[in-house]
């Protein structure tokens, strides 16, 4: 132990005198002791790694380089080790050079670690510079019986007295991977395919990952996925489910050892083009408008509207009047009846498809009108009368109105009306109350026909009152007060005692909207209810005999 203490103090005397080098090549083999005493590299480990080349004292001192194992080291990462020297016997400093700027060279600056004492088992950790470049490069271990911290000049000296030993291995600095493309997001078709995609450079391994929304997980080729480890992420039989559905790649450099993920990718997946609702059939009436639609499901991009060809027996674009083409519309004005019969179609193209509609057949026709109108009727009490008129058009449609002094309304059938939506209404048993009712028919037609009504002159009905005890009740002996009644209430007072018993309020459309008693010679009766308009009175004796009929207005 003495001896080797005296060489040690002559090794430091010739290192001081020395020149010291700056770097030294990958292939330099310095020469160290490391048989007489120990002084060797026992056992290195580096991130869970262990070499099997170091199991003593190499030849000369110097062992290597190793080709395995294959250690990658990435910059910016720290790489842990565990290092055992000394034989057992002795404790070693120790230092690491790497080649990270791959010059083939060990510069003093490439010295990574150097303990700072004598130890036989080192556990620490080194980092290559976050811009070292990436490729195959060169490491140098020295181990060295010395106290203090070898310097980062002695990579290629006999250091201390030649007691140590050098080892060097063959190692990999693995470069993160660069993607250079984003993946952008991306489309499919309803149950048909798509594909998302990115480029790296220094890539050699992808993992490509989905979250439909519960997370991510990585995928595997199936019928809707293939290429799941490859630069593009192809889609098959894409279900509508993953609309919406988040896509991402890990990519790996060096088997993996290196990763960066990429950003996401949103899918969104469209339905087929599909027509769902169209204009079956168009009916309309000469010099009106009309127009023809389409819905359909899908990202619609155009829709091209065609008309039949009798000449050339084809479809042709529509170019002109009568149509306008529009979107999902077709617009056509001023129709003349010779395009009656014309088979109109509309084909609607999508990012997933075309569909074309059925035909539709357009139908022209005359436009509803009057030709005959009613005429006024006289009639005497009790007596049924009828109205009607004549009108050209196809399909015409009837609807009768009555009126007292130009204010109109709809009747219905029922009560004393028949065939109010017919070309001649009925009327049944008319009272005096009736007199100087009007009457007219409005006309129309179906679909665009019916824009256009057409309404008859107005033809009046004349009713002779009867000739009885109710005759004398306008002019003097029964009557009905305030009229126009502008309150809730009318009264029905008669000057002498007409066996009077009961009464029916009724619309001037014939419908019953109240009815009650008569008591004695004057009866309240509570109109609140009513709505402002023209009414009936019919007063009834004890044999349920119509012998009155009274006129109010309400305001």
């Amino acid at each position: 132990m003495k001896a080797k203490l005296l060489l040690t103090a002559l090794a430091l005397t010739v290192f001081t005198v020395s020149k010291v080098q700056a770097q030294c090549s990958i292939s330099s083999t310095p020469s160290q002791n490391c048989a007489s005493f120990g002084d060797q590299i026992d056992a290195v480990k580096i991130n869970g790694t262990s070499s099997t080349n170091s199991t003593g004292c190499s030849s000369g001192g110097h062992g290597g380089p190793f080709s395995t194992p294959n250690w990658l080291f990435i910059p910016g990462v720290a790489n842990s080790f565990t290092i055992v020297v000394g034989g057992g016997v002795y404790s070693e400093a120790l230092a690491i050079w790497v080649d990270y700027n791959n010059n083939g060279y060990y510069d003093n600056s490439e010295q990574v670690y150097a303990s700072s004492g004598w130890l036989q088992t080192h556990n620490s950790t080194f980092t290559i510079p976050a811009n070292a470049p990436g490729g195959a490069t060169h490491m140098r271990i020295l181990c060295a019986y010395t106290s203090g911290t070898i310097p980062n000049s002695a990579q290629c000296s006999n250091y201390y007295g030649t007691w140590g030993e050098y080892e060097d291995y063959k190692v990999v600095i693995c470069s993160p991977p660069t993607i250079t493309d984003q993946p952008a997001g991306a489309f499919a078709c309803e149950n048909g395919g798509g594909f998302i995609t990115l480029k790296a450079n220094g890539a050699d391994g992808y993992i490509w990952e989905m979250n439909p929304g519960n997370g991510w997980q990585t995928l595997s080729n199936n019928s809707t996925f293939s290429n799941v480890n490859g630069d593009t992420l192809w889609l098959s039989n894409t279900p509508a489910t993953l609309n919406g559905a988040k896509f991402r790649c890990i990519v790996g450099a060096c088997g993996n050892a290196s990763k960066d993920t990429s950003f996401e990718a949103k899918l969104d997946v469209y339905p087929v083009t599909n027509i769902v609702d169209q204009t079956e059939a168009d009916t309309s009436c000469e010099g009106l408008n009309t127009k023809l639609y389409v819905k359909s499901d899908g990202v619609i991009t155009n829709y091209k509207w065609q008309i039949w060809d009798n000449v050339d027996s084809m479809f042709k674009d529509v170019a002109g009047p009568p149509f306008l083409p529009g979107t999902d519309t077709l617009f056509a004005n001023n129709l003349k009846d010779t395009i009656s019969g014309t088979r109109v179609r509309c084909i609607v193209s999508g990012i997933c498809g075309i569909d074309t509609t059925s035909d539709i057949t357009m139908v022209v026709q005359t436009l509803p009108g009057v030709v005959t109108h009613p005429t006024d009727v006289n009639a005497n009490q009790g007596d049924d009368v009828n109205f009607n008129i004549a009108a050209v058009g196809s399909r015409v449609k009837y609807q009768w109105q009555v009126g007292y002094k130009d204010t109109f309304a709809n009747v219905n059938d029922g009560g004393v009306y028949t065939g109010s939506r017919t070309d001649k209404i009925d009327i049944k048993g008319v009272s005096h109350a009736q007199n100087q009712f009007q009457f007219r028919c409005i006309v129309s037609g179906v679909g665009n026909c019916a824009s256009k009504p057409d309404t008859s002159n107005t033809a009046i009905l004349y009713v002779t009152p009867p000739k009885s005890v109710g005759t004398i009740g306008v002019d003097g002996n029964i009557s009905i007060y305030p009229n126009p009644a502008s309150g809730s209430e009318v009264v029905i007072k008669a000057e002498e005692s007409y066996g009077l018993k009961s009464y029916i309020i009724s619309d001037k459309a014939g419908r019953v909207v109240k009815q009650g008693s008569l008591t004695g010679n004057a009866t309240t009766i509570n109109i609140n209810s009513l709505a402002s308009d023209v009414y009936n009175v019919q007063l009834y004796d004890q044999d349920n005999r119509a012998v009155q009929v009274l006129r109010f207005t309400k305001l």
